[in-house]
């Protein structure tokens, strides 16, 4: 009756992980399409308007390009790559959480099964060690797992010393 109890209650459980094994495997193709797209977008424009970019920068006396102009193509490259580096996370974020779905979805249906089997003689101790490993903390929300300094923080922190 227990064993019956418990897999009722852990079904709807079962079912979460699969929904959201689902979603964040969708997003995460979304994410990674758009990543394409914009990839080959900014590759495609590049190339076909690389004369008119050239010739619009400024340019000295001698007609030499001037280091100025290194900095208007420097700083909408860089926004760019910061927008694909966002790109990139959200589709690594979503894939790592997809996983984790489907490893939870998969301990909880044999959680299930060992429950139901009344030869499998689970001690509670064994169902502790089962649900935390089910109801564990979701990847990346530890404070182990610190995100690497932005420019902006290095800045602030030398300007504290």
């Amino acid at each position: 009756m227990q064993s019956l109890s418990e897999e009722v209650r852990l079904r709807s459980v079962s079912e979460l992980w699969q929904n959201r094994a689902r979603w964040h495997r969708g997003i995460a193709g979304a994410a990674l399409a758009v990543f394409f797209v914009a990839v080959a977008a900014l590759v495609g424009y590049c190339a076909m308007h690389m004369d008119q970019i050239v010739a619009a920068l400024p340019r000295d006396k001698d007609q030499h390009v001037e280091y100025v102009s290194i900095a208007l193509l420097a700083i909408p490259a860089l926004a760019v790559g910061w927008c694909l580096k966002i790109l990139a996370r959200l589709v690594h974020t979503n894939s790592v959480l997809g996983d984790d779905s489907r490893q939870r979805q998969a301990m909880t249906r044999t959680y299930l099964a060992l429950v139901a089997d009344s030869s499998s003689q689970v001690t509670t101790e064994d169902r502790l060690v089962m649900l935390n490993a089910i109801f564990r903390p979701l990847p990346g929300s530890q404070s182990d797992e610190v995100a690497p300094p932005t420019i902006l923080d290095l800045i602030n922190k030398g300007s504290h010393n």
